[in-house]
């Protein structure tokens, strides 16, 4: 989503609770525009779910653009995920592992 600039579509996966921490729209934007070419996720894995929550832990590689997007970075981040409406999960929370 990110490298295709769909970054309303990456908006949209998150709760509104995780969207308030950005500020707003265009500050998430903003940072991707200026800091990432691109993000990746690897190694996912559930760590626990029912149905209206999940714990996902995910190592989240990220294409740095100040250097041209030839750089990158990895972290590996545990995501506390909710159900939505429509049948689908919503990031709530992001926290370093």
């Amino acid at each position: 989503m990110i490298a295709a600039e769909n970054y309303r579509d990456a908006w949209n996966v998150l709760s509104s609770n995780f969207q308030a921490s950005q500020k707003d729209f265009e500050s998430y934007v903003s940072w991707f525009q200026t800091a990432i070419c691109d993000v990746y996720a690897q190694n996912i894995i559930t760590q626990s779910q029912n149905s209206y929550q999940a714990t996902v832990s995910a190592k989240i590689t990220f294409i740095d653009r100040p250097s041209g997007c030839r750089k990158s970075f990895s972290q590996t981040f545990i995501f506390n995920l909710i159900a939505d409406d429509g049948n689908s999960w919503l990031i709530d929370s992001v926290n370093e592992q």
